[in-house]
């Protein structure tokens, strides 16, 4: 069970622009930085997008975790690290695709994660996996297939898989969802199952509440 907030500020800046042929015809630069916070664990993250075409974005950037707290859920806090200071930096490459009502979304990260902590073996609370040492590489590879029922509703399906390389272990969620908009508001709800680093199977929730300001560029 978890909860968060976060929020992100950025700015697009057009590179070539033929949307006048298409809609979906324009490149850009994006940088932008997130606060992200869930009580005891606090990130501040800044990254660069670059689309040499709008539905198709590669991305990196880098992230501070501060975790202050010696109980994590579904970890054994005396056995595995924590209560640490985590750094991220990851690259990553996301594409977005449309056929009349029908989307699909497909993201692919690739995040070098190290903890201030040099001793042992540490917990990965996103993924909810171990990590071998202070140093470790997180792969998480997500897949959104769904359809627009009208301009205010849509469902689909969402699968997102989770591996460390070093201490082998992986997870996996895989949900239903539907999705309303509401003006700058999105509410998602889902529900499926997580299969957990240890091979079990478990009933999982998603509930999430968006919402965009200004419309950037970034089809995203």
């Amino acid at each position: 069970m978890g909860l968060f907030a976060s929020g992100t500020v950025g700015y697009s800046f057009k590179t070539w622009d033929k949307s006048d042929v298409n809609p979906a015809l324009y490149g850009y630069v994006r940088p932008s930085a997130t606060i992200q916070t869930s009580g005891p664990v606090n990130q501040v993250r800044a990254q660069l997008d670059i689309a040499p075409v709008a539905f198709a974005n590669f991305y990196g950037g880098t992230a501070i975790v501060n975790r202050d707290y010696n109980d994590l859920d579904t970890f054994n806090c005396d056995t595995v690290i924590c209560r640490a200071k985590m750094f991220r930096q990851y690259v990553g490459f996301k594409m977005a695709l449309k056929f009349k009502s029908i989307f699909l979304v497909t993201d692919h990260r690739f995040e070098r994660v190290k903890v201030s902590e040099k001793r042992g073996v540490f917990a990965e609370e996103m993924g909810t996996l171990l990590g071998a040492g202070s140093d470790d590489v997180l792969r998480v590879n997500q897949l959104i297939v769904g359809v627009d029922l009208n301009e205010k509703w849509s469902a689909g399906g969402m699968v997102v898989a989770n591996a460390m390389e070093k201490f082998t272990n992986s997870s996996r969620m895989q949900l239903g969802f539907v999705r309303r908009q509401l003006g700058k508001w999105n509410i998602l709800a889902g529900a499926g199952t997580f299969h957990t680093r240890t091979n079990s199977d478990v009933f999982t929730t998603l509930f999430l509440f968006q919402w965009s300001g200004e419309r950037g560029l970034t089809l995203f």
